[in-house]
């Protein structure tokens, strides 16, 4: 995750893989399970958080900018 936050850029591609490393690490599924199913819906909240919900299953994946809530990164 680390390693991914320091070498991408912010764009759909870097997102799609945010998504599948966190739940991965979050919620112990496959690596690659949103590329795999064919069906499954994508929410956000006011603060870039993520809903996943995958074969009826709610998965939450935190927005990757802890410091400055869903406007990205913030100047230290």
């Amino acid at each position: 995750m680390i390693k991914l936050l320091d070498d991408r850029q912010r764009d759909d591609a870097f997102e799609a893989e945010w998504i599948s490393i966190s739940l991965a690490y979050f919620h112990g599924l496959p690596r690659r399970v949103s590329k795999k199913l064919k069906h499954f819906s994508l929410s956000t909240d006011a603060d870039g958080n993520f809903l996943v919900l995958l074969n009826g299953n709610a998965s939450f994946v935190p927005q990757w900018d802890f410091r400055s809530g869903a406007d990205g990164p913030s100047a230290i």
